[in-house]
């Protein structure tokens, strides 16, 4: 576990130090495992047992600065409700004195967004952090070859390389989720455009150390229906737009009390977003098609696959595919 005392926590927290850290003990071993686990995979233990044997390290301490700053907030945005109660056997209180008052319930909103926000920016900073040292945060001191993978692709090299086509703040948090469709979108779509010939040929290219200048020219053809399609399939999942917090499309009504309550889009404006990436998607899908066919003789004779769609030849009685 990547926290041992109160004091630890309130470098990143005014937290009393009258707080019992035991209590919170259970909300950070969670995050840790909901998050922090999955996230540095097989670098976790490496991470841990530097943090809690000692060792001497001119990075780490970064790394762990920005997951201890994730663990706390994201544990107090988990944990809310349960750490202002009163648990005993006869039920649940909420905690109040005659010298402290709870909060307004706009204020608790406030907070548990506050530590979201908060405590999901400094996830993305250890990301950063960790794609910084990734050669140096491994067994044998090479480059980790399932990290490397999870966060790049063949075509999109990072977060950073994404969003310079659709703006995603450059976060490692929505890249990851993005990886799955960006696979659908290659295997489904890409792929059976471009050819089996010339596909591995396109894969082999990125693996050596040199690569080809047709590649480089075809690449910005293939990364702009990617990046559309993959977004689409996304927003299709979630029934939202994209941001690292949660895919939800800002809304506000009137609560009770006056509060003020965010509520999910319009199934209108969700739809309206998926057709316009699908389409913006497509339309790229056909510039690359195009680009195949002029360059034909460059990529192995390619010639267009039928569309699918009949026509029927009246006068000679045949049918044939356009």
């Amino acid at each position: 576990m990547l926290f041992q005392s109160t004091e630890e926590i309130r470098q990143y927290l005014p937290v009393s130090s009258a707080i019992d850290f035991e209590n919170l003990k259970p909300h950070i071993i969670q995050i840790e495992n909901d998050f922090i686990k999955p996230l540095l995979g097989s670098r976790y233990e490496i991470v841990n047992t530097y943090y809690n044997d000692g060792q001497s390290s001119d990075f780490l301490p970064e790394l762990i600065s920005a997951a201890q700053n994730a663990i706390i907030h994201l544990a107090y945005w988990r944990g809310f409700d349960v750490l202002n109660a009163y648990i005993s056997d006869g039920g649940f209180k909420r905690s109040e004195s005659d010298k402290v008052k709870s909060l307004f319930k706009y204020q608790e909103d406030n907070l548990r967004e506050y530590f979201k926000t908060i405590g999901f920016n400094a996830l993305d900073t250890m990301l950063e952090r960790l794609e910084k040292f990734v050669d140096k945060i491994t067994n044998n001191g090479g480059i980790d070859e399932d990290w490397y993978i999870a966060t790049h692709d063949d075509f999109i090299n990072n977060a950073k390389q994404f969003s310079e086509i659709y703006e995603i703040n450059c976060s490692r948090l929505v890249f990851l989720r993005l990886k799955k469709y960006m696979k659908q979108v290659k295997d489904l779509q890409l792929k059976p455009l471009l050819g089996n010939q010339n596909w591995e040929y396109l894969l082999a290219e990125f693996a050596s150390p040199v690569c080809d200048f047709r590649v480089k020219q075809i690449v910005p053809y293939i990364q702009m229906p990617l990046v559309f399609l993959a977004v689409a399939l996304l927003m299709e999942d979630s029934g939202a737009d994209l941001t690292d917090k949660g895919l939800v499309y800002d809304g506000k009504i009137s609560a009770n009390g006056g509060d003020v309550a965010k509520i999910p889009a319009e199934k209108e404006r969700v739809a309206q977003l998926i057709a316009r990436n699908k389409k913006i998607g497509e339309s790229y899908m056909n510039q690359l098609k195009q680009y195949l066919i002029d360059n034909a003789t460059t990529w192995n004779d390619y010639a267009a696959q039928a569309s699918g769609v009949v026509n029927r030849d009246n006068m000679g009685k045949k049918s044939f595919w356009v």
